[in-house]
């Protein structure tokens, strides 16, 4: 038998802890994997109190996608989480509360609001649904809502087109 085997370690060696990380760092990660998935961002919070910190960091809520959540939040604590993502500047978010509020709150001004928001944000298909009401319900912006609706068909692909149809 080696020398290797022989010796045993006294001391219990510690891995760095998560808190040791550049706060920059750790909070790129987080948006990383929220960006892909908001069930792994929620997992992650759960894991440690530096993760559970760090996901509340306002990059992290910008960044997360939130195409699974429904558009309208049905418990509480996801509704006021898709508040926290909106206030950060979430394109995600700002559209569907977009939808929501034209649509289905009927306050029209207040839901075009948020599709702009979304929109200048790169959102595409807030610029395609906010070029479609433009044009649908004010013939003095029939000219800006083409301009808008032709930014989209020119920045994406005919498959994102047909996705937001």
């Amino acid at each position: 038998m080696g020398r290797s085997v022989m010796m045993k370690r006294t001391k219990k060696q510690r891995l760095p802890r998560i808190e040791t990380l550049p706060e920059e760092l750790l909070t790129e990660v987080i948006a990383r994997v929220g960006s892909s998935a908001v069930t792994d961002l929620f997992n992650m919070k759960k894991s440690c109190k530096g993760f559970c910190k760090a996901g509340e960091d306002a990059e992290v809520l910008r960044r997360v996608s939130l195409e699974k959540l429904p558009a309208v939040p049905w418990w509480n604590s996801c509704r006021e989480f898709m508040r926290q993502c909106e206030e950060k500047g979430n394109p995600e978010a700002l559209f569907k509360r977009g939808m929501v509020e034209y649509f289905s709150n009927k306050k029209s001004e207040s839901g075009i609001e948020f599709l702009k928001k979304a929109a200048c944000l790169g959102h595409e298909e807030a610029a395609y649904m906010l070029g479609l009401i433009l044009l649908c319900i004010n013939n003095r912006l029939k000219s800006q809502a083409l301009e808008i609706l032709q930014k989209v068909e020119e920045g994406s692909p005919s498959t994102k087109i047909q996705k937001c149809r």
